[in-house]
């Protein structure tokens, strides 16, 4: 499965700030951890023993495709309208008539034409395989703060202290 796929999918993710996550996706919580704990994500000071604390938050997320019709709203429309071609069209500028060209037209007409305008974006976007994919995760769940030492170990503190974490 390719990222793109495991996207779709939930996934485990490790952020030292809550904000980039730069671990994942990963399977499972303990896979996380693990990746987590290996790229020294929120590797805080050394301890005088040795050890190293480290902090990160993880969660499991995904992001889902975004279908274009979502955005489309009539009442933002037709407002772009109304503050640009409408405006000139309709006399407001000149002070001649204070309503709107549009204003005769009912609330469930303006429901219905945001329906046929979304399902024709959704058609149009279907047809042509455009899959849009957020960088931001769409959905997630289970975040949890996870904070522990890492014991002492001669060799894995002078590969961080080669670093500049110690």
């Amino acid at each position: 499965m390719g990222l793109r796929e495991a996207e779709l999918e939930w996934g485990w993710y490790a952020s030292a700030d809550e904000e980039n996550y730069t671990v994942g996706p990963e399977a499972s919580r303990e896979d996380v951890i693990e990746a987590a704990i290996g790229d020294e994500v929120g590797l805080g000071d050394q301890n005088e023993d040795g050890s190293w604390n480290i902090s990160f938050h993880i969660l499991e997320a995904r992001k889902e495709p975004v279908q274009m019709a979502d955005y489309f709203h009539v009442g933002r429309w037709v407002e772009d309208l109304e503050n640009g071609p409408f405006y000139d069209m309709s006399g407001e500028a000149c002070g001649w008539n204070d309503d709107s060209i549009v204003s005769h037209i009912k609330s469930e007409q303006w429901t219905e034409l945001q329906q046929v305008v979304r399902a024709a974006i959704a058609k149009w976007q279907s047809e042509r395989d455009i899959q849009i994919r957020p960088w931001v995760f769409t959905e997630s769940r289970n975040g949890e703060d996870i904070s522990m030492v890492l014991p002492a170990d001669e060799d894995a503190n002078r590969a961080l202290a080669s670093k500049g974490a110690a």
